[in-house]
């Protein structure tokens, strides 16, 4: 009898184990479910913040701004496509460098720190910014920066869109430009034709001195010389003044470009210690032009030239067919150069380079050739000449 309660007792003693073991069975298999349900939303959530993700990386590739994206401490970690062009990288060239490569100026660095600093304080910042490209070349962009921060607040990234304005800034300077000019021209207008009347009279008592006074004193003779000579060199002024306030219509003839920059070599006094080099091509068609205005312009881009090269020095002049509709003449010397910070306001009256002249003269000529339906552009650096190049359109635009 004991043996039997004793594997009685024994076999409850199991059951208890074995329903204690299934209870823990139980518990875990609803463990498991309730594991696998996080982990199934959690996958879903993964999911939906990737597509997010995914859609936002989207939405910025084919933003017309630049986005930026860097580390805390300013190392770039994505750009769109629209940023790389912007500042004339490769596709993911970018990417491990600091930003701070990109600020035009000594200070980028400074800016940056001045920008990051805003940002913790005020979570944003935004204004314009001078900015380079890879080649070195400057630019205007009117950046915004943001931060990206945890639950915490920490701040884990920055974000920055970029939006180049050069072009906006320049037809801002372009408007002003123009207003300034239209005043300009009326002062220049007036002042020149009120100069005209005792300046004619000056040269009528010279000529009137001259003619009367033929057996005199040397240095009176001189004064009268040194006299016709400045009132010639004011008339000069004077019809600088009044070519810029009062540019005629062009009266339009087929000309032949090659003979009239012969003509203008002809009429300049060429220096002896100065090689005129000519390169013209003989097949190229006549233009539909004023050749009194295109004589002006040759003549001047000349005289400027020879002036540029006051010890000695090379003037090359080519003439080309540069399409189908367009001519090419450019005039390369090798004379003093002029720096790069000038080239930008080189044909703006008033604006010279020489320790003498009043600046008219490249900005007539300008007026002149977009009169003309042409350009005229200037390659030059400090030291090591010039180079302009003027195209003229065959005939008018229909």
């Amino acid at each position: 009898m004991e043996d039997e309660e004793k594997t009685k007792n024994q076999l409850i003693m199991e059951l208890r184990r074995l329903r204690e073991r299934i209870d823990e069975l139980v518990k875990s298999e609803t463990a498991c479910k309730r594991v696998a349900e996080e982990l199934h939303e959690s996958e879903e959530k993964f999911r939906t913040i990737e597509e997010e993700k995914g859609k936002l990386l989207k939405a910025i590739e084919i933003a017309k701004e630049a986005v930026c994206i860097t580390s805390q401490d300013g190392v770039v970690i994505y750009t769109n496509e629209a940023m790389d062009k912007q500042f004339g990288y490769k596709n993911g060239e970018l990417i491990g460098k600091y930003l701070s490569i990109l600020y035009a100026g000594p200070s980028s660095e400074a800016i940056m720190k001045q920008i990051m600093h805003e940002i913790e304080n005020k979570g944003s910042w935004e204004g314009e910014i001078h900015n380079k490209r890879k080649d070195n070349t400057e630019f205007l962009s009117y950046a915004a920066v943001s931060a990206l921060k945890d639950k915490d607040g920490k701040i884990l990234n920055y974000v920055s869109t970029q939006h180049d304005i050069t072009k906006i800034t320049e037809m801002q300077e372009q408007l002003v430009l123009k207003e300034k000019l239209a005043v300009l021209g009326q002062l220049a207008g007036g002042v020149g034709h009120e100069l005209r009347n005792p300046l004619g009279a000056i040269k009528n008592a010279v000529y009137f001195l001259n003619m009367t006074l033929e057996e005199t004193d040397p240095e009176v003779k001189e004064t009268i010389e040194l006299l016709r000579k400045e009132v010639a060199k004011s008339e000069r002024i004077i019809s600088s003044f009044l070519n810029f306030a009062q540019t005629k219509t062009p009266i339009r003839h087929k000309v032949n470009v090659n003979e009239l920059v012969q003509e203008e070599l002809s009429r300049n006094a060429m220096p002896e210690n100065i090689k005129v080099v000519c390169h013209l091509d003989e097949k190229m068609p006549a233009i539909l032009a004023d050749p009194d205005q295109l004589a002006h312009v040759f003549g001047n881009i000349i005289l400027n030239a020879i002036q540029a090269m006051p010890k000695s020095g090379e003037l090359s002049i080519e003439s080309k067919l540069e399409s189908s509709k367009m001519v090419a003449i450019s005039f390369k010397d090798t004379g003093v150069g002029i720096p790069r910070k000038h080239l930008k306001k080189l044909f703006e009256p008033l604006f010279t380079t020489k320790s003498k002249g009043i600046g008219f003269g490249l900005a007539v000529t300008k007026t002149i050739v977009e009169g003309l339906g042409g350009t005229i552009e200037v390659e030059s650096e400090a030291g090591k000449g010039s180079t302009f190049i003027v195209r003229l359109p065959l005939a008018l635009k229909s």
